[in-house]
């Protein structure tokens, strides 16, 4: 284990921050460490990869997706005001749910031809979308 840990030091360090940080994090939460806190974090941590797996193509093909958060916001908003009601509904929503952010994306995709650096385009079109979310929210602020 030693011998693991000498090659591994820049992991063993960061896992080990890791485990400190959500130890110290359960032990502050009001619920401590129960069954809720847990499916919340899970449930929370399958949003995070999935945003993760959506930066890290275009990060490989050599580009940037500043507006991916901006993205999961937008879509998250749609799937919570259309997923609601009998099965035929929820499918409904469903469906709209993944129109919305693969337009959103495509439009994003065909934006990219226009003559600007990538992470300025990015960073508007993140603003463009949170500006949608205002008007969606009817001016309130919408979080995750």
């Amino acid at each position: 284990m030693t011998r693991w840990i000498g090659q591994n030091r820049g992991f063993a360090a960061a896992l080990a921050l890791f485990l400190a940080l959500y130890l110290s994090y359960h032990l502050m939460h009001p619920r401590g460490f129960s069954t809720a806190v847990l499916v919340q974090n899970s449930n929370e941590l399958v949003a995070i990869g999935l945003v993760a797996m959506a930066e890290t193509v275009p990060v490989l093909l050599g580009g940037l997706a500043l507006s991916v958060g901006a993205i999961m916001t937008l879509t998250t908003c749609v799937a919570s005001w259309l997923l609601d009601g009998t099965p035929t509904q929820i499918a409904f929503g469903m469906i709209a749910t993944l129109a919305v952010g693969t337009g959103v994306g495509l439009l994003n995709s065909a934006l990219s031809i226009m003559q600007m650096t990538e992470a300025l385009r990015q960073i508007i079109y993140g603003t463009v979308i949170a500006g949608m979310l205002l008007i969606y929210g009817r001016g309130t602020r919408v979080s995750e």
